[in-house]
This record gives C-alpha cells, sequence and structure tokens, in this order.
C-alpha cells in the first residue's frame, strides 16, 4: 500500500480520526499532510483500514504464491534461490520441505511429473500450452 509521504504515525492517526468520522479538510490541516494525498491513501483500500500483517515476512501471501504457481520453472528458480540464501522452501498445503535432502528430492519429482503431464496435454492435444502472462 502506497504511504503518499505520511509516517506511520500519520497513517495511524488519520485512520483513527476517520474512523470517529472527522472530516478529511481537518484531518488534513492537523497532520499537514495534502488532502488529495489523504483522498488517494483512502481510496486504495476503499476507505477500510487493512488488517495488519500478522504472519512472518518470510512467509508468501496468496498473491505471491499464485505468482510462483503459474510457472514451473520460476518456480524451481525460485526454490533454488530461496536455498542459495540459506532459505528453505515449505509448502503446507502439501506437506512438502525442501530444508530436507528427502524433501527437495520429492519437490524436484513432482516437477519432473508436472512437465512430463504437460508434454503429454501437448502432444495429445496438438496445441502448445503457454504461461500466464
Amino acid at each position: 500500500m502506497r504511504d503518499y509521504g505520511m509516517t506511520a504515525g500519520q497513517q495511524d492517526e488519520l485512520w483513527e480520526r476517520w474512523r470517529q468520522g472527522q472530516s478529511l479538510t481537518r484531518i488534513s490541516r492537523d497532520l499537514v499532510v495534502p488532502l488529495h494525498h489523504l483522498r488517494r491513501f483512502l481510496a486504495q483500500s476503499g476507505g477500510v483500514r487493512q488488517a495488519p500483517r500478522t504472519r512472518a515476512v518470510r512467509h508468501l501471501s496468496a498473491g505471491e504464491r499464485e505468482e510462483i504457481s503459474r510457472s514451473l520453472q520460476d518456480l524451481i528458480t525460485l526454490v533454488a534461490e530461496l536455498r542459495r540464501r540459506g532459505i528453505g522452501f515449505r509448502s503446507l498445503h502439501e506437506a512438502l520441505d525442501t530444508t530436507t535432502p528427502g524433501g527437495r528430492l520429492v519437490f524436484h519429482v513432482f516437477a519432473a511429473l508436472a512437465e512430463f503431464i504437460r508434454e503429454l496435454i501437448v502432444e495429445g492435444t496438438g496445441v502448445p500450452v503457454t504461461t500466464a502472462p
């Protein structure tokens, strides 16, 4: 979320005063923040304060998970890069943990099977499958 030049303290005060029903003109004047910045800041969330992040920074959000799941090669590259940085990839849904040798083996077997199935589909239909943009 873009901050429009406001400090965290100013954002907290904006949300509190906005919730209390104070006018944006008054809040803008008191915080010494341009009115159009306050409007844009509130508009990006529909005027509803987003819940604070409760998960660890090292975990992926749903959007981040969706992004890496679009391309098998991107996922393999990401997991390799994470490993170089000393970070393990753990999928809780599939009970897959690349911090162990067995987990890395299973990950690469799944990747090979996914690639094999994709190639069978392309071969069977005669239409190449493209990755999402």
